[in-house]
Formats: structure tokens, sequence, C-alpha cells
């Protein structure tokens, strides 16, 4: 029913003017038809927003409690208006907004400001709202009004020169995310029914949104979160783990068919804006310290279930699942901390169901995904030890009656396959470098009988270091010798006092400071990325990285030369007299090649040159003069790093039944010289390829 009187639009707006509550009411309701009075309306109506002698230090006090508490009404009176005035202007034409525009414009401040102070006074100010909590309804409905004005100016905020309206808006909408949480009981313990959740605090997620969705503000929102303090960040994810708590404890369904039901488009929503703002290095990281990504997992998983309103379908827990993997920032640190965690919430397992879905023609199986197939990037990045480890532990975990459905489906075995196949070369890999005795741990990185130019120091190095000299290049048969690593770089290692010092004198005098800040065990760290040291006790891998790239070089070449033959015994083929090796891990399946040492000396991976140091340039010309050696180069990446291992092996003979009357001569191969380098990218080089040439 309308409040007020049945007043011709002029004679109501005579008395919205002079104040006159009921006019306002009844204005309010019955909205002018003609644009005219609907443009004087509005200004009525923007009138009475005004809180400056409010907010003015020392507060109102030449005002009675009566004048006051009229005041108080007239805002209220106003904010209805407000609200009818942009309900009108979505379904009023282009022309009618724009001079509404104009109008509003030079209110901009005035009303946020006036929405602030609704906020923060809502119990008083919303004291006679029904049926909503007066605690939390000016904040909500204050959301509601920044969407309604956005909706309607969004385009003409945009051409303004500075962009001053949105960022204050966006400061707005921070400032109510933060209010949402601020005395609040516990999440667990709500008492809100779903459809009141649909009041408070769906609102703030809509607004947060908006500001994240729009081009022309997720810029200023990111410069906000990057401004914040290490508290405010903090304070920032609590609010996103609260919000996820509280929905899940709302929205917790009785039963399967209940749970087909649910809209779960609020929480798929609040992890995607999560993510979006985790773009921000310093805001992430306060998310990883609150397990917001592991309780937003675990979370979906409760409600696997319940399905994606999205048009590709499947289930919520999908959805989250490839929202939250992989990380929006391609970076390892984000990589790096986050995958494993994700893999002990039960990440694999949602790959898993999703890949046993039925699936639409000509769809392939993980279009679901935002970022394409899950089980190739899981593959790619497993070559780290602590995703490697985690990564198994799941796959170990995985029941029976799962393992024999994917048997059962020709799409799903064959894509669990291919996966297998490649992280089995990772798991070697570190079971190589956990066991002492296929450890290469004894190589002595002193090199011999090499020639080269020097392009670096413009000079011509010519070193000699006899077999016999290095303890290191001895027959298998001898004892190894224990070798020590520099003592600053801590990257290369010799078997004695004379291999070191020749080695100083040649190359490592020359590289040794930047090894020092770029050596694998430093970056491969955990906690030891580019932007340093992280707190929350992230710890190093459970094995120095390294040898486990050592193994990955031996296993590799065993599979390349079990696949292509030994030298002596091949086909003439592509393979045919070739002894330099390239294995790509970037793309999925990995690839083998055959190369030259041109070709080698110019790969690319990130757009840098991978070999423009004197030690590698060594080793390449070696093995390309001396034909008793084959090198392997193998490529791997991980965020903004790539993983460049160089391996130089050996064939030789060996009696497999010593002692027999009959020799029984074998082809064994001995991994005879290791190198292992990182690489940063060149910021701006996009894809994963390695730019072989």
């Amino acid at each position: 029913m309308s409040r007020g009187r049945d007043l011709p639009d002029v004679d109501l707006l005579h008395g919205a003017e002079s104040g006159s509550l009921n006019d306002l009411y009844a204005l309010e309701d019955n909205w002018p038809t003609d644009f005219k009075y609907a443009r004087r309306a509005f200004e009525v109506f923007l009138g009475h927003l005004d809180v400056s002698e409010f907010t003015a230090g020392g507060g109102p006090s030449h005002r009675s409690k009566q004048e006051l508490s009229h005041k108080v009404d007239l805002i209220k009176a106003g904010m209805g208006g407000l609200d009818a005035a942009f309900n009108w202007m979505a379904g009023t034409g282009k022309r009618h907004v724009v001079e509404m525009f104009e109008i509003f414009q030079p209110h901009v401040s005035m009303v946020l400001a006036c929405l602030d102070f609704c906020a923060r006074h809502s119990s008083i100010i919303m004291a006679d709202r029904v049926g909503a909590d007066p605690e939390i309804f000016g904040n909500n409905s204050g959301a509601t009004m920044i969407k309604k004005m956005l909706d309607a100016f969004i385009e003409h905020f945009e051409k303004e020169d500075g962009h001053c309206a949105l960022s204050e808006i966006v400061d707005f909408v921070l400032r109510s995310w933060f209010r949402g949480v601020i005395g609040a009981p516990p999440p667990e313990r709500t008492t809100k029914t779903p459809q009141e959740y649909v009041m408070a605090p769906t609102p703030l997620f809509s607004a947060l949104w908006t500001c994240i969705d729009e081009n022309s503000m997720r810029p200023i929102i990111l410069q906000k979160v990057r401004g914040f303090d290490r508290k405010t960040l903090r304070q920032l994810a609590d609010a996103f783990e609260y919000w996820c708590i509280e929905w899940a404890t709302v929205h917790k369904p009785a039963s399967r068919s209940e749970a087909l039901q649910l809209d779960c488009s609020l929480l798929a929503a609040l992890v995607s804006a999560s993510q979006e703002l985790a773009i921000v290095p310093e805001f992430f990281q306060a998310l990883a310290k609150s397990k917001f990504a592991t309780l937003a997992l675990e979370t979906a998983i409760q409600f696997r279930d319940c399905l994606s309103i999205r048009e590709c379908g499947g289930s919520v827990a999908t959805e989250v699942a490839s929202q939250l993997f992989p990380p929006r920032r391609d970076r390892f640190y984000e990589l790096s901390t986050a995958v494993p965690e994700l893999l002990e919430a039960g990440l694999l397992g949602i790959i898993i169901d999703d890949l046993l879905l039925p699936k639409k023609k000509k769809r392939g199986p993980f279009h679901r995904w935002y970022s394409g197939d899950p089980l190739a990037q899981l593959a790619k990045m497993s070559h780290h030890p602590n995703i490697l480890l985690s990564l198994y532990s799941a796959i170990d975990s995985l029941p029976q009656t799962t393992l024999d459905e994917i048997s059962a489906s020709r799409v799903a075995k064959e894509h669990w396959v291919t996966f297998k196949a490649s992280t089995t070369f990772n798991r070697e890999g570190l079971e190589r470098a956990l066991v002492p005795d296929t450890t290469p741990a004894s190589m002595c990185d002193c090199l011999s009988e090499v020639l080269f130019p020097d392009r670096q120091h413009n000079s011509a190095l010519y070193l000699r270091l006899p077999h016999q000299t290095c303890k290191a290049r001895k027959p298998k048969s001898e004892v190894k010798p224990k070798v020590k690593r520099c003592s600053w770089c801590h990257t290369v290692a010799y078997c004695s006092p004379e291999c070191q010092r020749e080695d100083w004198r040649l190359f490592h005098k020359y590289e040794c400071k930047s090894s020092r800040y770029h050596r694998i065990e430093s970056l491969f760290g955990v906690h030891s990325e580019a932007n340093g040291p992280q707190e929350g006790g992230l710890t190093e891998p459970p094995v120095k990285t390294e040898p486990m790239y050592f193994g990955l070089l031996d296993y590799a070449f065993g599979t390349l030369i079990k696949s292509i033959g030994p030298p002596m015994r091949r086909k003439r083929d592509v393979w045919y007299g070739k002894r330099i090796y390239g294995a790509d891990f970037l793309p999925f399946p990995m690839q083998f090649y055959a190369h030259t040492s041109e070709e080698i000396l110019k790969v690319r991976p990130g757009g840098v040159l991978a070999f423009d140091d004197t030690r590698s340039r060594g080793i390449i010309r070696e093995c390309d003069e001396d034909e008793h050696f084959h090198l392997l180069i193998c490529v791997w990446k991980l965020g903004q790093y790539f993983v460049v291992a160089l391996g130089k092996f050996e064939f030789y003979e060996v009696d497999k039944n010593p002692g027999s009357v009959v020799p029984d001569i074998g082809m064994l191969i001995k991994l005879v010289y290791g190198y292992v380098k990182v690489i940063e990218a060149v910021p701006g080089i996009l894809g994963e390829k390695c730019y072989w040439s």
C-alpha cells in the first residue's frame, strides 16, 4: 500500500523539497513518469543525503534531539528515493540516464559518505526496518546501492579522467567487506537461513565481484590491495575465510536430492574473487597462511553432489577446483606452496571424478577446466620435489574402485596412462636421488680436454686435465672419492684440491658470485623464492634438488637409449650418428629430439639464452669433439623459472659374468658429468616453448 497522499507530481515535489516525510515517501513509491519531474525528484532526494554535520568534528550540538531525529528520517527517506531512482533508470533510455548522471556526478562523494554513515550507525538508523537485522542492514543496503549505482552509471564513470569516483567506490566496497565480519558471531554458529543469506551478505559479494569483474575497476581494486599493510591483508583473507565457512554452514544440504537443487554460484563467486585478488603476491601469501584454498576445496568436496550453473555443467567441486588450480599468478612461490596443499585437500580426486563423467560429443574430457587439462599441468609441475611427493601420496591414496573405473573407461584410461608415464620420469629421478648407489654425487665438476673460445672474456681457453689426475673419473670398479662443494655457492663439487684450483682459474671465478644467488637449492627451496624468505614455517624440500635432477637426467637418458638403441646398433634414421639429444618436458607428454651442438647453444627457454656461460659451453664443445661422450639436455618449467639440466654420458663395456670362461660382455651407461641451472624468464615471454633454434 502506498504511503502519503495521492497528489500530482508537482505537489509531491513541493512537499518533498520542504522536508515533508509523507511526501518523500509518496514520491518514492510513485516515481514520476514525466522525465522533467523525475530529474527534479532525483535532485530533491540527493539534497537530503548530506551528513556532513554528523561527521564533522564535535557533532551537531546546535540541533535539538527532535531536529536530529527528523534529519535522520530525511536521510532514510533520501536513501529510499535514491533506490527508487536507480530502479527507474534501469528501465529508461540511455539519453535520460546521461542527464541523470550529470546531476549525480557532483554528489558522488556526498552519497558515499551517507552510505558510510548509515553502515556505521546501522543499529540506530535502521532500527525500524521490519524483517532485517538492524546491526548489518545498513552495510548490506549500502552495498546494494553501490551495485545499482554501477549498473546505471559505470560507463559514464569510466569516461572520467583519473577515475576518481570509481576509486572512491572501490574504497567504500572494501570498507563494507571488512565491516561485514566485524563483531559477527563465529561462522559455524550462524543462525541464518538460506533466505536470510540472500539479504546478507549476498549484496557484499555482488558489489565486490563487480569491482573485480569490471575492466575499469579491476586495476583500481588491485592497486588498493597492493597498498594494504600486512595486518589489513590478513583481515581481508580472514574475511574470505569467514564467508566461506558461513556459506557452508547455512547451505549444507540434508539429502542428495536437496543438494542437486542447491545454487552454489555464490560459493564459486567467492572463490573466484579471492583468486583474482591473489594476483597480488602479498595477498596470496596472506591467503596461503589462512589456508583458504584448502578450506575452499574441502568445502567444494562436501558439496560435490551440487551442480554448477555454468553452461558447461559439471559439479560445483570441479568449478571451484578449476578456479584454484593452477593459481592465477603463474609464479614459482604460488605453485610450489599452493599445489601440494591442494593435492593434500583432494584435488586429484576431483580431477578424476570429472574425467569419469560422461561427456558430450566433440567435447574434450577436461573442457570444464578454465586452464585446460589439469592432469597435464600436474605432470609438468611434478619435477619439483614437494609437488611430486604430494602428487604420489594422492595417487597412492586412490581407492581400488576408482582405479577400476579408470581402467573401464577408454578415454579415462588413455589420459591416466599418459599422465602416469609422464610423472614416472620425475618419480624415478627422485628415487635415484634418495638411493646413495644411484645418485651421481661423486661427480667432479672439473672439465677435461676442452678447447673452445671464451666469448665472455675475449680469450681462448685450452684446459688439459688428464683423466688419471681426477679421482672421480676413474673406472667404475674403483672406489669413488668423496667430493666437496664450493663453500661459497654450493653449486660445484670437486674430488681434490687440484681439480678445484684448476677449475677456479679457468671457470669458477667467473660464475661463483652469480651462482651463489641463483643456485637451484636456493631458488627451488620452498622458502627461498625470488621475493625472499616467507613467513609461516615453510621448510626445505625433503631431498636436495640438484641430485634429483641428476637422477632425472640418468633415467631420461636410459629411457631414450632403450628406445633408439646404443650408437653401434642404430638404424639409419634421425638418430643415426647423433650424440647430442634434447628432452623437452614443457609439452605434454615430453618429447625427445636429436640435435647438433650449434642448435643446443641456441636453446632459449623463456627467451633467455640457456648456455651463455663458459662452463656449459665447454661441456657442449667437449661432447661434440669427443666421440666417447653423449650429451643430454633437459628443460623443465615452474612458474617464472626454467630448469636446465645438462648431462654427459659415457658407454662402457662390463662383463656380466666375471670369472666365467666365456665372458658375457654388455654395455652400460655412466653419467660422468651433470650441470643444473635455473633461468628466470624474460618478462613478457609467454607460453611454454623452449625456442630450440
